[in-house]
């Protein structure tokens, strides 16, 4: 997409989305998914709509960083290049388009630029304790897990996101690690966090991971070994 409203062939260089991949690759600069939207489609789209007006059917102005313009956009995109040069063609036209059609542009695209982002930008945030680790000592076990937890995958594709494994169960938590200090936190919830499950400090030798903390539910200590495995482990066998 950004290859064909840039004007550039798919084998040329094109310097606009260039820039706009290295912005959306930079993974430390915070930003909220409808910014990096609106860059991504201020390159898609001529230039000229960057500044257009939109008035909804209750007369209620709608900015460009609103989440439903952002979206509705993308429907545009999405209906196929004859709609999009059709309703993108001026303001007026993308006016039309908007106004009574902003819920269903929402609808339709909202869960599907959501996924994407997450999956896909979102993730972009490598910690030291990346990838699948099978427990070999210590018991820990949060509410919902039918025993300890046997597997851990940190950021299995999801920025901040663990997942514990416990027999044919598994639940997602949000983590956070300094690894300047060698802190990790674990929450109950992902991104919204919630109630703190474990707090503690780790070491990592190799694939070896040793976690000292404490199980906040109970106020008991942990002492938590894991051991990672291979990426021909995983793609062999996930029982």
């Amino acid at each position: 997409m950004v290859e064909l409203r840039a004007g550039c062939e798919r084998d040329r260089i094109c310097p606009e989305g260039d820039l706009w991949a290295a912005q959306c690759d930079d993974a430390r600069r915070p930003a909220r998914f409808a910014e990096r939207l609106h860059e991504s489609l201020y390159q898609i789209d001529r230039r000229e709509l960057a500044e257009v007006s939109v008035t909804l059917a209750n007369g209620v102005q709608l900015p460009q960083t609103s989440d439903h313009f952002l979206y509705a956009r993308c429907a545009c995109i999405l209906a196929g290049e004859e709609v999009y040069d059709e309703v993108l063609n001026s303001g007026v036209g993308f006016d039309r388009f908007v106004a009574p059609f902003v819920p269903l542009a929402l609808l339709l695209v909202l869960p599907a630029s959501c996924s994407y982002y997450i999956a896909n930008y979102n993730n972009r945030l490598p910690t030291p304790l990346d990838g699948t680790w099978d427990v070999t000592a210590g018991a820990f076990q949060p509410e919902g897990l039918p025993g300890p937890v046997e597997r851990v995958y940190f950021e299995h594709n999801r920025a901040y996101q663990v997942v514990l494994r416990s027999e044919h169960t598994w639940r997602r938590h949000h983590f956070e690690v300094d690894p300047a200090a060698s802190t990790i936190t674990i929450w109950r919830t992902w991104l919204s966090k919630g109630e703190q499950l474990l707090s503690g400090r780790y070491v990592l030798t190799g694939d070896r991971l040793a976690i000292t903390a404490t199980d906040t539910t109970s106020g008991r200590p942990l002492l938590w070994e894991l051991r990672k495995r291979a990426t021909s482990e995983i793609g062999s066998s996930e029982n």
